[in-house]
């Protein structure tokens, strides 16, 4: 069972990605439970459509990809150097 930490962390990544079935299964079983996690997910949905529908009304383009896949893998390797390093 995912824990709320682990839950908010996957609900915001699927916001950018799509999961992968073990993702997609652990969020979905605690959000079956956790009511807080129910509204931060629905939070985060709205803030993005929100964020589309501005960007719509003022004619900006919303770019699916910002980066390059050898900045996102930089980025990525960094994030689990200093992952190791804090435990």
């Amino acid at each position: 069972m995912l824990t709320c930490q682990e839950a908010s962390r996957i609900a915001s990544q699927a916001q950018d990605r799509p999961l992968n079935l073990k993702e997609r299964f652990g969020l979905k079983l605690h959000l079956f439970i956790c009511v807080g996690c129910q509204g931060f997910t629905r939070q985060l949905q709205q803030i993005r459509q929100a964020c589309q529908r501005v960007a719509n009304s003022e004619g900006l383009s919303v770019p699916t990809e910002l980066l390059s896949a050898t900045a996102k893998a930089r980025i990525l390797q960094e994030i689990r150097c200093r992952n190791d390093v804090g435990h």
